[in-house]
């Protein structure tokens, strides 16, 4: 879809498709109002920047608007976007065992933290992610929340690659 095209649907429909890219109401609300813009690069910048401008309830919306990495039970559902199961294409044909771990620890994140783990995932294998989120397990929350945030900001501005291409 182009851009153009995307100016020319019915907000509702504008709204499900920001929505799919980054599931937080604040930020989608925020992107409606940048509308026309020039090009991608453009739509990019005020992706990044009304993202920042949101708070953490904004972020943790659309923490929870992800399927769980290696939650091969939620990526398998209709209603899941094709986003988030071709994220974690190489994770889930990681071994059985590397996706239980990832699991557990993702349970052991989300007590240390209230919230799910996330990583831009593309291309990433379940050892990688398992390592990141081991490592990312020892942050102060304060800093752990911003990496987080930044990790969204990659997720949507892929998508948005994605969906405007």
């Amino acid at each position: 879809m182009t851009i153009a095209e995307f100016d020319n649907l019915p907000a509702a429909e504008k709204y499900a498709l920001l929505f799919s890219c980054c599931g937080s109401a604040g930020w989608v609300d925020s992107m409606l109002g940048v509308f026309p813009v020039q090009d991608l690069v453009d739509l990019l910048e005020y992706a990044e920047e009304k993202w920042f401008e949101c708070n953490h309830s904004d972020w943790l919306e659309a923490f929870e608007n992800h399927a769980r990495l290696g939650d091969k039970n939620a990526l398998s559902q209709e209603d899941t976007p094709q986003f988030g199961k071709a994220e974690q294409a190489a994770l889930l044909s990681s071994d059985e065992s590397v996706i239980k771990q990832l699991v557990a620890a993702n349970a052991d994140y989300e007590e240390v933290f209230g919230y799910m783990f996330i990583s831009f995932a593309p291309g990433k294998t379940g050892e990688q992610l398992l390592e990141e989120i081991e490592e990312r397990l020892n942050n102060d929350p304060r800093m752990e929340i911003e990496i987080a945030a930044a990790e969204q900001d990659k997720i949507t501005k892929h998508r948005l690659k994605k969906l405007f291409r």
